[in-house]
């Protein structure tokens, strides 16, 4: 996800592209994620909110991804969300 002021513009682009009824999954940094590095985290009623106008968020369930940092393979903190357009 962008930031704050980014994200309608984010949303309305992905409505753009997607048909009535499909569903995007999306996949983003958590707030849970410790540390400063990496880009910024999002929280889970931020990202319901994103998508509170002409999408359904079927489901938002904390997840993990690895990441490739300069140091090696690194599993950070994700939110992985079923968002349906109506």
């Amino acid at each position: 996800m962008f930031e704050p002021d980014d994200a309608a513009r984010y949303v309305a682009s992905l409505k753009s592209v997607l048909r009535p009824a499909g569903t995007c999954y999306l996949m983003c940094f958590s707030d849970r994620q410790p540390g400063a590095w990496g880009p910024r985290r999002i929280r889970e009623d931020e990202l319901r909110a994103a998508f509170s106008d002409g999408w359904s968020v079927e489901s938002v369930t904390a997840d993990t991804f690895d990441v490739n940092r300069v140091a090696g393979w690194t599993r950070v903190h994700a939110w992985l969300a079923a968002i349906r357009r109506d």
